[in-house]
């Protein structure tokens, strides 16, 4: 978004992003593969892929 002028956007997402990141870390100790943007949280409902949403980036 940032190379194609949309700047405001971008940045704000990012710190969306970081923000979900953050409050999450702090209440598990641990960042996990996937979040819900809607709840905040790392509760999801896994329909396709994974069988848990695991920890770290795989």
């Amino acid at each position: 978004m940032d190379q194609f002028s949309f700047k405001q956007d971008a940045k704000r997402l990012a710190n969306k992003y970081m923000h979900l990141i953050s409050i999450n870390y702090q209440r598990e100790k641990n960042i996990r593969e996937k979040y819900n943007a809607l709840t905040l949280s790392s509760a999801v409902h896994i329909k396709v892929g994974y069988k848990a949403n695991v920890t770290g980036f795989g």
